[in-house]
């Protein structure tokens, strides 16, 4: 669809160039339509889907209107240098012009598309780091709350075990440690870090294990 536009809006365009240079030459030379010429060529730079072949072959065509308006009106050179020159700077003019508004539009194409990049790599690491201050602040909340509890059992006279919900050994207190002669890095090591292993009185482990999935 887009091509077919630009195919459209590229005939329209050579048509618009070919009536300015019938124009140019019904009214003859004193009248100068070199500007005339541009305006088409410049339309065509700024369209969506316009290629470099598109405005080479655009700016080749009115260089041909204007030279076939300029002999048509009776303009004699005195020398053939002066007709190519005049022709190479018609040409010159009617691609450059054009040909730097399509590359300024290509840049600006590019700017756009290099901003959305730039926005949508600032969004997601907006969000990892949310996600990874909530992350930190639940790990805070966690390892305070453990602490907590760690000073209150550390206190007490009674043998204290803490793990994690898989049963691993995470603290021992000290009444412990005194009373089984064993730290918490000996008793992950002789007990393969399992609490199954280190209580294992009957119905104890079906019972833990009840726990842990309510």
């Amino acid at each position: 669809m887009g091509n077919k536009k630009i195919i459209l809006k590229f005939l329209l365009s050579l048509t618009v160039l070919f009536l300015i240079g019938w124009i140019d030459l019904v009214t003859g030379s004193q009248i100068s339509f070199s500007f005339f010429y541009l305006i088409p060529i410049i339309y065509l730079s700024f369209q969506k889907n316009t290629t470099k072949f598109v405005l080479i072959f655009s700016s080749l065509f009115a260089t041909a209107m204007w030279i076939g308006a300029d002999l048509g009106a009776g303009h004699v050179y005195s020398n053939n240098a002066i007709f190519i020159w005049n022709s190479t700077v018609r040409f010159v003019i009617f691609l450059v012009v054009p040909y730097l508004v399509f590359s300024m539009k290509i840049k600006e194409k590019l700017l756009l598309e290099t901003n959305k990049i730039h926005d949508s790599q600032k969004s997601e690491l907006e969000t990892q780091q949310e996600e990874l201050e909530t992350i930190s602040a639940n790990l805070i909340s966690a390892s305070e709350e453990f602490n907590r509890y760690a000073i209150v059992a550390k206190e007490i006279d009674n043998s204290v075990i803490i793990t994690d919900k898989y049963a691993n050994f995470l603290w021992v207190n000290d009444s412990f440690k005194k009373k089984y002669k064993l730290s918490l890095e000996e008793l992950k090591n002789n007990y393969d870090n399992k609490l199954f292993n280190f209580y294992n009185k009957e119905n104890t482990s079906e019972y833990i294990e009840k726990c842990l999935t309510e």
